[in-house]
């Protein structure tokens, strides 16, 4: 991934960051959510981007990036960001303040912009050169994997003659440029008749659409897919009226969809709200990926133990199971990861079908053996058990020290730890961490080792594994607890 940051931080990005801060004085961390302090040092609220910097006494410092994200609370543990090229794309975004629905956005050097199409977007990942979203639309849930295209297709526009009056004059306007035509007979010849006087005139801005009537409608087509127009619709004298103008087709499509439909054990259409995308990055260890490296993991729906989720691939071109089909089979999915070759699932306990009180949830970290068969990494005793089996969650993977590292909801190691890291010669987790207000949390979202046997945990705390504790102050002075945070790292 770290060569996806210095081709974002090279281009215009890195001209806006130099611009708010004279430059990026060594800085080598974002964080999201978060706000950091303005030039002044004031602290700024909200939820956005923020940037670890040098400030000018040579001091970490963490500012604000100046993006507000808008209604995205704090609360949202899936806020994930991925780069491609000079972008950064968000997911968990809102586009108005208070609507708490997940969406995604693109920030550029321009600001914060709306990354189309999606009800809610769960993960944003980058492979292979190309961006890749898990969302769906409530019109049409069945399809949850998106490619980035940004391609530019016709724009079609439609309006409608409402109702006719001889005494009318129908108008249409783009910019400053008007056609119009009086109410003609009827709604259909009136449509005819507007139509007619668009391709008539001369003005630049229509000679670039065609217009056509159906019946009592007007379509509004542009000559050249990625032109864009806006159109306005309006009504003088008489009683007759005209619709709004419609946009039926944008003229840029952002996303594709890949892959169509997962199917659940039962061949039903996958549309559960806990998903998240698997990709082919670089671990530590350089080990190679014998897949694929697009993987899909999704929870069906309702309960873990009404509904249980799955993980799928794509290696085929279309979504294949690859979790399996009977026996224990995945939770809700927090974070799917690459580690020395092998994919790890971490997120809710997985369920056993069919099992009954303490043998029905067993653990929430699995590793992929590649031959159709899942390996549970820990055995249940080593997290908390309640009556119905394991009821810890996996609130996130990383690499710590060259390990495996997990993150689980406050405390659920079963020794009161929060933290661990595995153990491939013991085959268990060696833990560390309890929790605190402050420290990993239910809310974890990523967490990163930032070298000198040091590890980076939400809210901005740091684990020092020499020292066995957290260091007093958080990483970097952040002013805020935000415990919910995604880290993404480039070299200074």
């Amino acid at each position: 991934m770290l060569d996806q940051f210095d081709s974002f931080l090279s281009g215009a990005f890195d001209s806006f960051i130099q611009g708010q801060f004279g430059a990026r004085n060594g800085g080598g961390l974002f964080t999201i959510p978060g706000r950091g302090r303005d030039g002044d040092g004031n602290v700024v609220s909200g939820i956005g981007l923020s940037m670890l910097i040098k400030n000018s006494d040579g001091d970490d410092e963490w500012r604000d990036v100046g993006v507000s994200m808008p209604g995205l609370g704090s609360n949202k543990i899936r806020a994930k960001v991925a780069m491609l090229g000079g972008e950064a794309f968000i997911a968990a975004y809102s586009e108005s303040t208070g609507v708490l629905s997940e969406r995604v956005a693109r920030y550029t050097v321009t600001g914060l912009v709306d990354g189309g199409i999606f009800d809610e977007c769960w993960d944003v990942a980058q492979y292979a050169g190309r961006m890749y979203a898990a969302g769906k639309n409530d019109s049409d849930e069945t399809k949850i994997a998106w490619e980035w295209v940004n391609e530019p297709v016709t724009q079609v526009d439609t309006v409608q003659i409402t109702s006719f009056d001889a005494a009318t004059t129908y108008t249409l306007t783009i910019g400053a440029a008007t056609v119009n035509a009086v109410g003609v007979t009827d709604e259909e010849a009136t449509a005819a008749a507007l139509a007619e006087a668009w391709n008539a005139s001369i003005s630049k801005a229509f000679t670039v659409v065609t217009a056509s009537s159906a019946g009592d409608t007007v379509t509004l087509t542009a000559d050249e897919a990625g032109h864009p127009f806006t159109t306005t619709s309006s009504v003088t004298g008489g009683a007759g009226t005209i619709g709004a103008v419609t946009n039926q087709t944008p003229n840029i499509r952002p996303w594709i969809n890949i892959g169509g439909a997962p199917t659940a054990y039962t061949d039903t259409p996958v549309t559960g709200f806990t998903q998240c995308l698997g990709i082919d990055e670089p671990d530590s260890a350089g080990a190679p990926w014998p897949y694929n490296g697009l993987f899909y993991a999704s929870k069906v729906g309702g309960t873990a133990a009404a509904d249980p989720g799955g993980i799928w691939d794509i290696s085929s071109g279309a979504w294949s199971l690859i979790s399996p089909a009977s026996g224990i089979i995945p939770g809700g999915p927090y974070r799917l990861l690459k580690f020395n070759g092998q994919l790890i699932y971490g997120g809710q306990p997985w369920v056993k079908q069919g099992g009954i009180g303490a043998d029905k949830f067993h653990g929430p970290i699995w590793r992929w053996n590649g031959d159709q068969s899942w390996t549970q990494l820990g055995d249940n005793s080593e997290f908390t058990v309640g009556a119905s089996g394991v009821n810890s969650t996996c609130r996130t993977l990383g690499i710590f020290n060259d390990k495996l590292c997990a993150v689980v909801a406050a405390n659920d190691f079963a020794d009161g730890s929060t933290i661990a890291t595995w153990n491939e010669d013991t085959s268990s987790w060696d833990t560390f961490g309890t929790n605190s207000a402050d420290h990993a949390n239910t809310g974890t979202s990523d967490i990163l080792d930032i070298g000198g046997d040091r590890l980076l945990v939400p809210g901005c705390h740091v684990w020092d594994n020499n020292a066995g504790d957290y260091e007093a102050d958080r990483y970097g002075d952040f002013p805020t607890n935000q415990s919910n945070t995604y880290f993404f790292h480039f070299p200074s």
